[in-house]
């Protein structure tokens, strides 16, 4: 454990015990900071607008880790060093928050669909509860609170479905959202099968669909645009929807504090825009 310092409103120093978490990524960061609320602090590992999938930690990485007092990974798909990192780390609460989560089709991108995000709460719940038992109502209260933000998006994505049932979503931009479409039943299709380059059959499939519907706009993981989703938007006259799969987030919005909820809120605003063209 760590001590950090605040003041009162009388300005009189208070010394207050708190957990110290760090967080791989961005989602579990946001989770994490709801449930953990005044009680502690909680940072995250991986820096803004740095490509997950490429990172590797430092040594200065892991010396933070050692002197954190718990540490949460997505899960062995998504940081393929976590595991040997967890080996490695002395006294530190680790928590895989994909724990009893079904990973379909080896996509690591399990917060896109929010039951899914939910057990990631309810797993960084119950790691938090074990490490610091002490404050295991607070933590169950914030998590409470934060799970119906959740539900009430989740509600509002199976509205859009309904709204829009027989409509296809056309994505042209590496390809990480199934469980996002899964859970909500979008037909879709999409030039990219996953993060691999797309087949020649797969792009020309795109490029006819959205001439013979005449869609104004496709979707594009916003840190995934492409010279071949360049490439779709002049053969096609189609502009690019930039949607967020939260791998991570621009220095600019985590520097102001931004949400994984406000981030898919606007998610279920850029779909409704697409769909309304």
């Amino acid at each position: 454990m760590f001590l950090y310092i605040t003041f009162s409103s009388a300005l009189f120093p208070q010394e207050i015990e708190g957990v110290r978490v760090i967080c791989s990524l961005f989602p579990e960061y946001d989770f994490a900071r709801n449930i953990v609320g005044e009680l502690g602090k909680v940072e995250l590992l991986i820096p803004p607008e740095i490509e997950v999938h490429d990172f590797e930690p430092t040594p200065r990485d892991i010396k933070r880790l050692n002197a954190s007092d718990v540490f949460i990974y997505t899960g062995n798909l998504m940081e393929v060093w976590a595991k040997q990192i967890a080996s490695s780390v002395r006294n530190v609460k680790i928590i895989n928050s994909s724990s009893r989560i079904e990973i379909e089709n080896s996509d690591p991108h399990i917060w896109l669909d929010l039951s899914k995000a939910e057990i990631m709460v309810r797993n960084i719940l119950e790691g938090l509860t074990e490490k610091t038992p002490e404050n295991a109502e607070v933590y169950r209260n914030n998590a409470e609170k934060y799970i119906l933000k959740l539900r009430e998006l989740d509600a509002k994505l199976f509205e859009l479905k309904k709204k829009y049932a027989s409509k296809f979503v056309v994505f042209g931009g590496y390809f990480s959202f199934g469980y996002l479409m899964n859970r909500y039943e979008f037909n879709y299709i999409s030039a990219y099968e996953s993060e691999n380059e797309p087949s020649v059959r797969n792009l020309a499939r795109v490029v006819k669909f959205i001439q013979e519907n005449g869609n104004k706009y496709f979707l594009c993981d916003k840190f995934g645009v492409t010279k071949i989703s360049q490439s779709i938007s002049e053969q096609t006259g189609a502009k690019i929807l930039l949607i967020d799969s939260l791998h991570n987030v621009s220095k600019k919005e985590f520097e102001k504090g931004t949400s994984f909820v406000e981030i898919m809120q606007n998610n279920a605003k850029t779909l409704e825009k697409f769909f309304k063209n």
